[in-house]
C-alpha cells in the first residue's frame, strides 16, 4: 500500500517538475534582456487575418447552415462514423 502511494507521489512530482522546466523554456528574452523578434511575424499576421476572415464569412455560415438543416440523429451518425475512423490504426 505504501509502495503504491510512493509511486503515485513520485509520478506527480515528476510531472510537476517537467511542467516547471517546460515553462522555463517558454521565455522570449535572451540572456542580454533583449526580446527576440519573430522574422516572419508580418507573414503570420497576414495568414491569421486571412484565416479569421474565412472563418467569419465562410466557415461559420456553412457550419450554422449544416446544424440548421441536418437532423440530430444524422449529425450523431456522421460524428460516430468519423470517430470510428480514428480506431483503424
Amino acid at each position: 500500500m505504501i509502495g503504491r502511494q510512493l509511486y503515485r507521489l513520485s509520478k506527480y512530482l515528476l510531472i510537476v517538475g517537467l511542467l516547471l522546466v517546460a515553462t522555463g523554456c517558454a521565455t522570449t528574452q535572451t540572456a542580454d534582456g533583449e526580446i527576440n523578434e519573430d522574422p516572419i511575424e508580418p507573414t503570420n499576421r497576414v495568414f491569421f487575418n486571412i484565416n479569421e476572415t474565412l472563418d467569419k464569412h465562410f466557415l461559420k455560415p456553412v457550419a450554422e447552415g449544416y446544424v440548421a438543416i441536418t437532423p440530430v440523429p444524422v449529425r450523431t451518425s456522421i460524428t460516430n462514423f468519423f470517430d470510428n475512423l480514428t480506431y483503424l490504426n
